[in-house]
Formats: structure tokens, C-alpha cells, sequence
């Protein structure tokens, strides 16, 4: 899903594939999460070249974590913090159960994702064990509380529209690339301002921090890193809550497209010429 996303029209090079090779007996295994897009382009496949209908491993997703696969997952990423969790370990009519355990499987609903992100706030110390209760209800939710903890404050000023930006862009943006995006946007007087005090830097290294919980870095093939959202659910969410923000974003994106001319010096250049047709479509 992440491929097609970015427009690398991964199943189209697939389908080609296909129909050069004939009826070989090929078994491809493909994985993402079972978007409506994603499932039309796989059945269009069986049309356009010589393969059987596709079939889906699991047509209503991967069935939740359950509590020792989440044991397994703490115990894994924590060394002492485990043995505060054993704390709580109770053999009660042959299984061993554990209230740690059950608060999470029951916020998370067995989510992987809600997990990966609830241990990387631990390891930040956003969470404490015995506040677990308090945690969110679903995924959601727990996107619903980060937006709002960024969002009244300077470092919030300037996270919100970089989440906005790498949510529009069609390729993972460069630390770079994402600076001189921010100059150019409303944030510029900030940038300005800070820039004099030389406190900008740190500004923009502490919102890539605290945003690090819904980012991830990607490697490009010249061996430079560029960042993206670790998760589609997430460009989704930002969708529902800060749709102005996003809609601003997407409105500065173009403005810089569109002035392409009086910006060929700039290291956005080869991102616009690229890819500002696909932000016209």
C-alpha cells in the first residue's frame, strides 16, 4: 500500500511481469493493508495479463495481538521494565494472567501499531505502568491526544505543518527539503525570528523528536535519509482533525510548484519537477 501510495506503481510493473511470462507458475505474495484501491488494482491484474483470480490470505485482516504476544513484544523491548510487569503476573485456573497485559490488549484492541507507539512513549516517558488506564480507547484516539499536545506550542507551530507536508508529498522529504518548505510557508516569520536567536535548529530537531513517535526515516538509493509517516492510518487522522492545516499545506505546496522559475537554485527543485503534475491530478 505504501508503494502505490507513492506512485511507484509497483502491481502495474507485477501485471507486466505477468503477461511476458505467460503461464509460468509463479505464486506472488503480496502484503498491505486491504484498501479498496489497492484491491481493484489486483483484481485488474487477471484482466490485464495471464494470471488466476487473486486471492486473499485474509479477507477481514490479521486477527489482534493477544496478551503473550504483547508480553513478548514488552519483554523484548524493555530490560528492567519487565520485571515490574512480572509484578503483576496471577496463575488463576491454569493461565497466568497479568493486569498490565489486559489494560493494554483491551486499549489497543490487539493493534500492532498502537503497541509500537505505546512503547516508544514509555521509552520517552510520556507513559508510566500504573497511569496505563488513562491510556486511549483505539488508535484513533491516541492520534486524537498527540495532535493535541502539539498544538499549543512553539514546537507544535511548526510540527503540525511538517506533518501535513510529508503526509501531501509523493516521495519521503529530506531534512532539507522540509526546512526550505517552512520557509516558504506561514511559518517564515517564526523561522525568521528564531533564525536571529539561533534557536531555529533546535526548534526543528525537537519537533522531528517529538513527531518521531508517527514518523520514520527512509533511505533513498544515493544514501541520503529522508522522512515519511510510519503509517497510512495516520495521514488519515490528520485528515479528520487538522484538515485546515492540511488544506494550507497543500495550497503552499503548489504555490512553490507553480514558481518553479524563480526557485532553480533551490533543493526542491527536483521534487517539483517531478511531481507537480501528480499534485494537480
Amino acid at each position: 500500500d505504501e508503494k502505490c501510495r507513492y506512485g511507484f506503481h509497483f502491481l502495474d510493473i507485477i501485471g507486466e511481469i505477468c503477461s511476458k511470462t505467460g503461464n509460468a507458475r509463479v505464486v506472488w505474495l503480496i502484503a498491505g493493508r486491504n484498501e479498496k484501491y489497492l484491491e481493484d488494482k489486483i483484481k485488474a491484474l487477471k484482466n490485464k495479463a495471464n494470471v488466476m483470480e487473486p486471492e486473499f490470505l485474509f479477507p477481514s485482516g490479521l486477527s489482534p495481538l493477544d496478551e503473550e504476544s504483547i508480553r513478548l513484544i514488552f519483554y523484548k523491548s524493555f530490560e528492567r521494565l519487565k520485571y515490574r510487569m512480572m509484578e503483576k503476573d496471577r496463575f488463576e485456573n491454569d493461565i497466568y494472567t497479568n493486569e498490565f497485559l489486559q489494560i493494554i490488549q483491551k486499549k489497543s484492541k490487539g493493534l500492532p501499531l498502537f503497541i509500537k507507539m505505546l512503547v516508544e512513549d514509555i521509552k520517552k516517558g510520556n507513559w508510566k505502568l500504573d497511569k496505563l488506564n488513562d491510556l486511549p480507547e483505539g488508535l484513533e484516539n491516541y492520534y486524537k491526544r498527540l495532535l493535541s499536545q502539539i498544538q499549543v506550542s512553539d514546537v507544535g507551530t511548526i510540527l503540525t505543518p511538517i506533518l501535513c507536508f510529508l503526509a501531501l508529498a509523493k516521495k519521503p522529504l529530506t531534512e532539507k527539503e522540509l526546512n526550505f518548505l517552512l520557509s516558504e510557508n506561514e511559518i517564515k516569520k517564526l523561522k525568521t525570528r528564531l533564525g536571529r536567536l539561533n534557536e531555529w535548529d533546535k526548534l526543528f530537531e525537537k519537533a522531528l523528536s517529538i513527531g518521531n513517535i508517527v514518523l520514520k526515516k527512509a533511505i533513498f538509493e544515493d544514501g541520503t535519509e529522508g522522512i515519511t509517516l510510519s503509517h497510512d492510518t495516520f495521514r488519515e487522522q490528520l485528515e479528520k482533525d487538522v484538515k485546515d492545516s492540511l488544506d494550507t499545506a497543500f495550497v503552499n505546496l503548489l504555490d512553490i510548484c507553480r514558481n518553479w522559475e524563480s526557485k532553480r537554485e533551490s533543493c526542491f527543485i527536483s521534487y517539483t519537477l517531478r511531481y507537480y503534475p501528480h499534485h494537480l491530478v
